[in-house]
């Protein structure tokens, strides 16, 4: 186990010493697919999340579809449901027939808070790296991986986070995030993509008349 913990901390540190400046590459290829996305007014996605364990070797692997408009959001996985009006998060469980309600506070050193931080995240606080191409099916993405610019002092929780951009579109097709000490690896892979779908904002708003008996927790 010492000497896992050993090679792990080691995998850390090389990479790290990798980003010792900003790749010129990767910030062109990261600026066109940030730009891609903030130019849309809306989008719905189909995705596939897998948690990976690295504690007790487990991997769990969930299809999920989220749809975006601006800075709000309506994200279903399994049972679960979310809505952020960027304001307000109602978070719905179905089986239990819950819904709590939050008051939208938003961290920007956690990418896996709102769904659209992933597109900018590399903007402030990360150095960017260029790895080369990889082709997948046929098709060729770029791949580019992302460190924090002071490890020591970031609150980022993840040593690496890989991007994988379509060459043909600039669209993200995948992301895989690498928590510190290697406990977790978070990984996002994008199976559709509509663009500017037509939704009203109170599609982001928990109507509690379309879910009947269900029980409102009210945590604000």
């Amino acid at each position: 186990m010492k000497k896992l913990k050993v090679l792990s901390i080691i995998g850390i540190l090389i990479c790290y010493s990798l980003f010792a400046q900003n790749d010129p590459k990767a910030k062109v290829i990261l600026d066109k697919m940030s730009a891609k996305y903030k130019n849309m007014n809306s989008f719905r996605a189909e995705f596939k999340y897998t948690l990976t364990s690295n504690t007790n070797k487990k991997t769990d692997t969930f299809e999920g579809v989220i749809t975006v408009k601006k800075n709000k959001y309506r994200i279903k996985i399994g049972h679960q449901e979310i809505f952020n009006n960027n304001k307000t998060v109602w978070t719905y469980l179905e089986d239990a027939k819950e819904v709590s309600i939050t008051n939208f506070e938003p961290d920007p050193n956690d990418p896996l808070q709102t769904p659209t931080q992933i597109f900018e995240i590399y903007q402030k606080g990360f150095k960017y790296l260029y790895l080369g191409e990889r082709v997948i099916d046929g098709v060729a993405y770029d791949v580019v991986d992302l460190a924090p610019e002071n490890p020591k002092q970031s609150k980022v929780k993840f040593f690496k986070i890989q991007l994988l951009i379509d060459k043909r579109d600039n669209s993200l097709k995948s992301w895989e995030m690498f928590e510190n000490q290697n406990i977790n690896r978070y990984s996002f892979s994008v199976k559709k993509l509509v663009p500017n779908v037509n939704v009203d904002d109170n599609y982001f708003v928990f109507d509690t008349k379309a879910y009947p008996a269900v029980e409102v927790v009210d945590l604000r």
